[in-house]
């Protein structure tokens, strides 16, 4: 389950360096911003498409404890990715 949560660690990486540029006013810092954001978006909700067509083709209807940890820190990445993004189009 770690190849899983690796792409999100780099989006975050990429993530706070567009808001380190940002804080040197240096120029491009909205490219980095927009695009690790809309790349943590996606990628969440890709697996959660994936996960639960893999899921229902198995005929399995239960999570285990590991399926509901990830699938509890996709759901969180998500939420916290609408909230910035809600927050960055109504203050810019």
């Amino acid at each position: 389950m770690k190849w899983l949560i690796n792409p999100t660690l780099i989006m975050f990486f990429t993530l706070g360096y567009g808001l380190y540029l940002r804080g040197s006013s240096q120029t491009g810092w909205e490219n980095w911003v927009a695009f690790s954001m809309v790349g943590l978006g996606l990628y969440s909700i890709i697996l959660f498409f994936v996960g639960g067509i893999g899921k229902a083709m198995r005929g399995e209807k239960h999570f285990s404890g590991s399926e509901k940890l990830i699938y509890g820190y996709l759901g969180g990445v998500w939420a916290l990715i609408v909230l910035i993004s809600i927050y960055l189009m109504a203050h810019n």
